[in-house]
């Protein structure tokens, strides 16, 4: 939709706010899903860096981001400083709006899958499913603060109580298969 509508001149802009999206969010998360659908390492970065051009903190391309420059310390130090940046913004936003869950999910989203103070993001997680007690996603992003801090048996039985939750989501199914197989080769 969004690069159709560039393409023809469309008042995409418009027609997104319409429908209670912001533009620039829309077309990062386009480019997200482009970058998790490339094999090809450099368009992968292309379209991951054309993301995070579009949107600067959208969670999942900084994690994606950062998941790619394990091997490029200096490259990873730009990202950390992103993932700060990007953690400030959504604790403004949990101030803003103390009683939103969403923005709590994600700051334990963003830090759980990449680096920061976990233990603000375990309680933000917590405190995110008070408010949806029976929101798989939160469950398993529980999980994987759980995992992050090494617990891998209360990730597993968190990961467990979202798949009850969620049994036919593939995502949560995989997380849970993942976190069994680090705890069976933890030494």
């Amino acid at each position: 939709m969004v690069a159709a509508g560039e393409k023809e001149g469309e008042d995409l802009e418009q027609g997104l706010m319409q429908l209670g999206r912001e533009p620039r969010e829309s077309r990062s998360r386009m480019l997200f899903f482009a970058a998790c659908a490339e094999a090809d390492g450099p368009t992968r970065w292309r379209l991951v860096d054309e993301s995070l051009a579009a949107f600067p903190d959208d969670v999942d391309s900084l994690i994606t981001a950062y998941q790619l420059t394990a091997d490029e310390p200096a490259r990873r130090a730009e990202i950390v400083r992103r993932v700060a940046a990007a953690a400030a913004a959504i604790e403004q936003e949990i101030r803003n709006l103390p009683t939103d869950s969403t923005s709590r999910n994600e700051y334990a989203w963003l830090i759980a899958n990449t680096e920061g103070d976990l233990a603000k993001a375990t309680r933000y997680s917590r405190q995110s499913l008070e408010e949806s007690f029976d929101n798989a996603s939160y469950l398993d992003t529980l999980a994987h603060c759980h995992a992050a801090a090494g617990n891998l048996e209360r990730a597993i039985r968190t990961q467990w109580l979202a798949v009850k939750k969620e049994p036919h989501s593939l995502l949560i199914r995989r997380n849970l298969a993942r976190f069994r197989s680090l705890a069976e080769t933890r030494p």
